[in-house]
Order: structure tokens, then sequence, then C-alpha cells
């Protein structure tokens, strides 16, 4: 159903990280890149409220010693909104991300989804 001007809009955007990979949480660890979502819709008014990031889960680094808070598997962030303006328009979610596996991290880098959203 669409939604109508004034209305809450909750968006969720699903991840599939690869089987013996995961990427940083949020919040992340010091120093470390926190995994993002950010929102748009291009040709009706949507106002992003709040994104909420689940629990990360434990990883340690027994060479470094250290704890980190990663999601591996199926992660849903799911965000809120306030749809402001009618039209059809194009939600586009970018999700910036840094993938590490048990021996190497890649270079931080992004991913996007579009889907057509219409408020009336």
């Amino acid at each position: 159903r669409r939604p109508t001007v004034g209305q809450v809009v909750d968006i969720r955007v699903h991840l599939k990280i690869a089987d013996g990979w995961h990427i940083n949480s949020n919040p992340a660890a010091l120093n470390l890149i926190p995994t993002s979502l950010a929102l748009t819709l291009i040709g009706a008014g949507l106002r992003v409220d709040e994104v909420a990031y689940p629990e990360g889960r434990d990883h340690v680094i027994a060479e470094l010693g250290d704890t980190l808070s990663v999601w591996s598997g199926a992660v849903e962030i799911t965000a809120r909104g306030t749809a402001l303006t009618p039209g059809s328009g194009t939600l586009t979610a970018v999700i910036d991300y840094q993938a590490c596996d048990h021996r190497r991290c890649l270079a931080p880098t992004q991913l996007s989804a579009t889907i057509e959203m219409e408020i009336d």
C-alpha cells in the first residue's frame, strides 16, 4: 500500500553477507569503518527520521588481541521516515561497508539498490 503525505514510512534493507566474510557493525570498533545506510528519494518527498542498525556479534582477532563487533550471514537494517510530498519517485539505498574474512579486509566500497515508490 502506498504511503500518504504525513504518514510514517518503514523501510527494511536486507543484506546477505557471503559465507566466510563479515562486515563491521554500526557502531564499529575504534578506527574501523562502520557499515552505514543512506536513503534518498528523487521525485517525491521523504524525510528519513532514523536508521536502526542491529546488534553486532563479537569477532575475536587473536593476532591483534582485539574483539570487533561485526555482522555476517543475513542482516536487516531498518529506517523510519515521513512522507512529505506526493509523487512518484526512485528510492535509492546506499550501503557503505568494508568486507573482511579471516585473512584480509577489502577496500571500503558501496552497494546501492533502487525501487520505485509512490506517495499519495
